[in-house]
């Protein structure tokens, strides 16, 4: 990967009523490879790429301390070709997963940046959409495969637990397991809340949804944010907490489809899209602040550093594939977006 100095390709195309500013770019030109999964830990940001031509993956550290000087640390086969679709980081741990033609999850080691090491791999099931991560002491908790939670980073071992409904989209927030649902008896959505205290999760309570938000959730300062569809299909982004809760639809950001969610202090960044183009909406309260897209290009990723959004970027061959720093400063206010510790 190499450092981009054009960023005219970068700028927003979305007419948005504030533009969000290109600041750095980091990856291939005219080249077989691209970045298809990111984590970030402060001035770290650790990269899955793949490469077609020669059918190769590897994991790229990088030191962004200066986006505009992005220094590579480290670099580690993955010994697989396969494309890395979702990743997390806990404790130190990358949780890298593909889906073709199983589910499965790669651990690596990266406490000691400038040597990453493959710990384990281990088989969740049946191939699925990407998969989510929750971390809570010893167990992981994954909507991926066949399982509910995973055991044990160096020597995985799956756990399942008889009579619980899949999760879906699992977060832990203020030591409880939050998971969207579905009722297919009834058709009713909610967000499931267990208590985790013991050897098996306890349902302990419901939010009921006017939607469905299997599409993601993540938490902010004000509480739950999610993401899914309505009775009629539209996209939709929800608020969820003690104080407030709302829901609006996403339809004026030109969003068809919904690909993630990161929360941010009292809002949530949005990766979709549609037929013609395909970007990020910033969302604060209940209020769209700003979009980026940038026609074709298609957002497989993003996270935060304290200063920038970060998002992997796609384009058709013989184009940029890499790494966009975003600068949404102008739209949403800085101690808003900084990164919650």
């Amino acid at each position: 990967m190499h450092q981009v100095d054009n960023l005219q390709p970068f700028v927003d195309q979305s007419g948005s009523r504030c533009e969000a500013q290109p600041v750095a770019a980091y990856g291939f030109e005219d080249e077989s490879a691209e970045v298809s999964a990111l984590a970030i830990e402060g001035d770290l940001l650790f990269a899955f790429v793949r490469d077609y031509g020669d059918d190769s993956s590897w994991l790229s550290v990088l030191d962004i301390s200066d986006p505009k000087h992005i220094e590579d640390l480290a670099r580690l086969d993955l010994q697989t070709d396969q494309y890395i679709h979702s990743v997390s980081l806990h404790d130190g741990v990358l949780y890298a997963t593909w889906s073709r033609p199983n589910e499965e999850v790669l651990t690596i080691d990266v406490s000691s940046p400038d040597s990453p090491a493959i710990l384990d791999q281990l088989r969740l099931g049946r191939s699925g959409a990407a998969t989510t991560f929750a971390a809570n002491d010893d167990l992981i908790y994954t909507d991926g495969g066949d399982f509910h939670a995973i055991r044990s980073p160096s020597d995985m071992v799956g756990v399942t637990y008889p009579g619980l409904r899949p999760f879906t989209s699992p977060l832990i927030v203020d030591g409880q397991l939050w998971s969207a649902a579905r009722d297919l008896a009834i058709d009713e959505c909610a967000v499931e809340i267990y208590n985790i205290d013991g050897e098996v999760p306890v349902l302990n309570r419901e939010i009921a949804t006017t939607s469905c938000l299997n599409a993601g959730l993540d938490d902010n300062d004000l509480g739950v944010v999610g993401i899914g569809f309505d009775d009629d299909a539209n996209p939709v982004i929800a608020q969820m907490s003690d104080d407030q809760d709302w829901e609006v639809s996403l339809e004026d950001t030109g969003m068809e489809q919904l690909d993630g969610i990161r929360g941010y202090r009292s809002g949530a960044l949005v990766i979709g899209g549609n037929g013609y183009r395909h970007g990020v909406a910033a969302w604060d309260g209940a209020d769209t602040v700003s979009t980026w897209f940038t026609g074709q290009a298609f957002v497989e990723d993003l996270d935060l550093s304290d200063d920038h959004v970060w998002v992997t970027l796609e384009r058709e061959s013989g184009a940029f594939r890499g790494l966009v720093a975003l600068d949404f400063s102008e739209c949403v206010p800085a101690p808003v977006l900084q990164v919650r510790r």
